[in-house]
């Protein structure tokens, strides 16, 4: 990596370790190129009272973690859950829409279906 250039950016999920060695999986809520930190919003980690928090750490100490492919209602409830968590409107609004689409599609499928 190049010096002021970060592998993630807000909004990305990533899985590491904290400063203070808990491991942790979260979201990006910021990046500070020139010091290689990120802050993440933690959702799980090894220690509970670091869960909701934000925390700082190096981006040496951290991996990028790809996001779920097939989103289910499941998924996205605990999405929404976060978003309202972390007081982000427009995430909240368009994963609300996601939801209301999948919403749809699961009952167009199961309106076609007719057994024998």
């Amino acid at each position: 990596m190049s010096d002021n250039q970060s592998f993630v950016t807000v909004g990305d999920w990533v899985t590491g370790h904290s400063i203070n060695d808990e491991l942790f999986t979260g979201f990006v809520e910021a990046v500070n190129a020139k010091l290689n930190t990120v802050k993440v919003y933690v959702t799980e980690s090894d220690h509970k009272n670091t869960i909701g928090k934000t925390i700082e750490t190096f981006q040496s100490k951290i991996k990028y973690f790809p996001p779920v492919e097939e989103q289910s209602r499941a998924h996205l409830l605990n999405l929404i859950d976060l978003s309202l968590m972390s007081g982000d409107k427009n995430w909240f609004l368009h994963l609300t829409e996601d939801l209301k689409v999948l919403d749809e599609l699961e009952a167009a499928s199961d309106s076609q279906y007719i057994p024998h």
